[in-house]
């Protein structure tokens, strides 16, 4: 599950990049900050998947030494193999163009200027940023086998930790992206 997800969660947030350049001619450009688009994996999205490799389990130890059999389904690849990566795969593709058109329809009717203009390219990217973090962090907690406070509080803390950092990178001069 842990390779799986991390494929999963770099779809969410790189192919809205690939489906937007439909609507862009194929220019190029890209919908996030290099600033943000570093920190997805590094900021806002590494606690909970490291919270469910470290205290997630899917059996006690002691029935894992009383029945070793348990492991055999992984041997037999039945935990990774061809078609699981290509369910992951099609999932995140479709859950990418959903974000993505969904967030490309919204801004285009509701964030017009009083010249006529929709917002900027990177509204948008920080609109769509703004549905990866949760949707990449909510995917844990679907797949996890145990529930903890611990994972639930780490899930609900990065998320809350990306809202909360978007007034303070606003006050980076530098970043352009947060503001607006």
């Amino acid at each position: 599950k842990l390779i799986l997800y991390n494929f999963f969660k770099n779809m969410i947030l790189v192919l809205p990049q690939f489906w937007w350049s439909f609507n862009n001619g194929l220019s190029g450009i890209s919908l996030y900050d290099s600033f943000v688009l570093q920190s997805f994996n590094l900021l806002y999205t590494s606690l909970p998947i490291i919270t469910f490799a470290l205290f997630d389990k899917e059996y006690d130890e002691r029935v894992l030494v009383k029945k070793p059999r348990l492991y055999i389904q992984g041997m037999k690849g039945k935990l990774f193999n061809k078609t699981l990566f290509g369910v992951w795969v099609m999932w995140g593709a479709i859950q990418a163009c959903a974000i993505t058109y969904l967030c490309v329809f919204v801004i285009s009717v509701n964030f017009v200027t009083s010249d006529g203009f929709t917002q900027e390219i990177f509204m948008l990217g920080f609109v769509i940023f703004s549905f990866d973090v949760p949707v990449s962090n909510f995917k844990v907690l679907l797949f996890s086998n145990t529930h903890s406070v611990l994972s639930l509080g780490i899930n609900a803390i990065s998320n809350l930790f990306y809202i909360i950092s978007i007034p303070v990178f606003s006050a980076i001069s530098s970043i352009a992206y947060y503001k607006f």
